[in-house]
């Protein structure tokens, strides 16, 4: 089938609505994803202005397992601060001292692999 001038193709489509995601939406998706999986401790700061700067959007927690999650929520192409990169690597680093902690930075396009790391599948 030949696209007419001006007709967006399905991948277009879907690259386009990735990019026009917005943080908030994206973030509030992760959380309803999180309640959905048990997760019953959620932290996200609202107002950081009084707040050390770069900590991670969320910090979702598990009671049942003790899964805890750092993630830092991107609109697709933002990347880290050198602040948020501190935090991180930090995170990371705890992280890999203890297999029940994950960090992430998730964008839009990640959504089809939340599932797992919300379930523990996907440790990172």
């Amino acid at each position: 089938m030949k696209k007419r001038s001006g007709e967006m193709t399905v991948a277009e489509y879907k690259k386009l609505e990735l990019k026009l995601e917005t943080h908030d939406h994206f973030m509030n998706q992760i959380v309803k994803a999180a309640e959905s999986l048990g997760y019953d401790k959620i932290y996200h700061t609202w107002r950081s202005y009084h707040s050390p700067k770069g900590y991670l959007d969320l910090t979702l927690g598990r009671s049942r397992d003790g899964r805890l999650l750092y993630i830092e929520v991107k609109k697709e192409g933002d990347k880290l601060t050198p602040d948020q990169q501190k935090w991180f690597e930090f995170l990371t680093f705890v992280a890999s001292l203890n297999k029940t902690i994950g960090v992430y930075v998730l964008y839009p396009h990640d959504w089809e692999r939340i599932p797992s790391i919300l379930q523990g599948g996907d440790i990172g």
